[in-house]
């Protein structure tokens, strides 16, 4: 039987619902620092008396411990897909993690959660999150720990953020599995705010819980700049961003690429978004250069109500760099392929928080 490729395969997929409840407290819910997310603003309702509750302590004029709060985060969701080689439906446990978060000393915050796998034996998956930090401005934060690899447009957006069912195929297929990886990174705003930087270097062995060193290294280094007030916009930044993996053999953290480079832009604009994303990816030994990009315009139809829609080009050198999405076309018959094309278009809902046109 002939091997389906991306390339000669057409997936229509009907993604007929998507729940993602985000059980945070209000001071552990993440933002991100793009211009799409915008800022989040809190409508009085029983949820937030509810999320209140989470809280288990909270006093900003105490000069040891401000708070500690429980956090944790469920995303479920359904999918039905449907292709010429397969089709697939099912409900999926997307995400599940609970934890504790906690600022002290005034400069210094703590966060650790620990994810659950509803279909493993044992449930226990390991840490996702557990890291130290230190910030004292807008200017230098340095955190050690477990913590998130943001790098490419998509991959530096949270799962609560992103406005698609899924990140991108090449996004996945470059972007380090899993996402929280023991590290170092620095980060912060310069020039007024205007200059965004990150850097970070990371252990290259996955274990659910810390590295134990033995894996090789990868490094991150980002650089960006907020335009979005010079030019009179609600949200405009840029970025360049840069992953490099040493090759070390061992190494089961990052992908098998040596470089991966990313350049990427948000834009928002009252009731338009914008993203857009270009990458390129240098394989390690064997392994296809690949490359491509993803163009991600949204609208604002009321305050709840937004409609997203996605273009995702991708090739690869070789005749099977790419592969196809774990979630959800290789239940469809999604195999592997040089050329990629897929289109996406769907509508998002917002019950508890709002999106309002300014940037975070």
């Amino acid at each position: 039987m002939k091997k389906p490729t991306i390339s000669g395969i057409i997936v229509p997929t009907l993604l007929l619902a998507a729940l993602a409840v985000i059980l945070n407290s209000p001071v552990a819910s993440a933002t991100s620092e793009g211009a799409i997310a915008g800022k989040v603003t809190k409508e009085e309702s029983i949820f937030d008396r509810i999320w209140g509750l989470t809280t288990l302590y909270q006093n900003d004029e105490n000069s040891g411990l401000q708070e500690i709060s429980f956090i944790g985060r469920y995303h479920g969701q359904y999918y039905w897909v449907d292709g010429d080689t397969g089709k697939d439906d099912g409900w999926e446990n997307r995400r599940l993690w609970f934890g504790l978060k906690s600022r002290f000393a005034r400069h210094f915050s703590i966060k650790a959660q620990v994810e659950l796998d509803t279909d493993a034996d044992p449930i226990y998956a390991g840490l996702t999150d557990a890291y130290i930090a230190w910030n004292r401005t807008d200017e230098f934060r340095f955190t050690v720990g477990k913590i998130w690899v943001k790098f490419t447009q998509e991959g530096a957006t949270s799962s609560i953020e992103i406005l698609t069912f899924e990140r991108s195929m090449l996004v996945n297929q470059v972007w380090p599995a899993p996402e929280f990886i023991t590290g170092v990174m620095a980060d912060g705003k310069i020039g007024g705010g205007h200059f965004l930087y990150r850097v970070g270097a990371f252990a290259g062995d996955k274990q659910k819980e810390l590295t134990e060193f033995d894996a090789g290294f990868g490094y991150l280094g980002s650089i960006g700049y907020d335009f979005g007030k010079d030019i009179g916009f609600n949200g405009g930044v840029v970025r360049a961003d840069w992953f490099h993996n040493d090759g070390d053999p061992d190494n089961d953290a990052f992908r098998d690429y040596e470089n991966v480079v990313s350049l990427n832009l948000e834009l928002k604009q009252g009731a338009f978004g914008l993203t857009a994303d270009l990458i390129f990816a240098k394989g390690l030994d064997n392994i296809s250069d690949v490359w491509g990009f993803v163009i991600l315009p949204s609208y604002d139809i009321t305050k709840n109500i937004q409609v997203a829609a996605r273009y995702h080009h991708a090739n690869a050198d070789g005749a099977n760099g790419l592969t196809a999405a774990k979630r959800y076309e290789q239940s469809a018959g999604g195999g592997t392929g040089d050329n990629y094309n897929a289109g996406y278009l769907g509508l998002n809902y917002y019950t508890i928080f709002t999106v309002t046109n300014s940037s975070s």
